[in-house]
């Protein structure tokens, strides 16, 4: 497995004001505080400006602990940054909170592909497909998980069902066609490298072997 690929598919975050407790304005002002942190963190996040993220989001969690959304942020740019381990300590922390945040099940399954716990990542796909019946982004990465542990059937039906809820899912196409070539079903890769847009690698032409996110 490749450590190198980027995560593209990470979910993307919402900006979420927590709901001050009531005990007082200190409370309120320290929360909006976190508030503020947590926007300059996504802010700066598109801006793909990584460290100066990292830092407002630790000081948004720091402000207020609870702030599910700030450890969530967190997670994302310690996945970006390839510091897998930090990034799935973040996302549990996320989930110890929030027990149904299902952007932090998915980011937490990119981190834990990475680290080759290719068990673990399928259940935390999996748990966003119960949710989200419809994500067509997690039947794509469990499918990839499933390639990796040799499940190559199971990866063809994830790519599959991420195909009809997307027909135009390209890198779905591309990576049902390489779990077809690692069968040896070569009609059925060449069609689907056609769904991709791509041609179908020749005899002598070395054949791709690594799914895409």
């Amino acid at each position: 497995m490749k450590t190198t690929l980027i995560a593209t598919a990470l979910l993307s975050l919402t900006i979420a004001v927590p709901a001050f407790a009531a005990d007082g304005a200190q409370a309120a002002d320290t929360q909006s505080q976190a508030v503020v942190l947590f926007e300059q963190g996504s802010s700066f996040l598109l801006d793909k400006k990584h460290e100066e993220a990292k830092k407002a989001f630790r000081e948004a969690s720091a402000l207020d602990p609870n702030y599910v959304e700030a450890y969530d942020g967190l997670g994302k740019i310690l996945v970006l940054q390839q510091k897998y381990d930090e990034a799935v300590k973040e996302f549990s922390r996320a989930l110890e909170l929030s027990p149904g945040d299902v952007t932090a099940y998915f980011n937490r399954g990119v981190a834990l592909y990475h680290l080759g716990k290719l068990d673990d990542a399928v259940r935390d796909f999996t748990e966003v497909i119960r949710v989200y019946p419809k994500n067509q982004a997690a039947y794509n990465i469990r499918g990839i998980a499933r390639f990796e542990q040799g499940k190559l059937d199971e990866a063809i039906e994830d790519y599959t069902k991420a195909i009809q809820l997307n027909p135009g899912y390209a890198k779905a196409y591309n990576n049902r066609a390489i779990t077809y070539l690692k069968q040896g079903k070569n009609a059925e890769a060449a069609r689907d490298f056609a769904g991709a847009g791509q041609p179908m690698p020749g005899p002598a032409e070395k054949r791709p072997s690594q799914c895409a996110f």
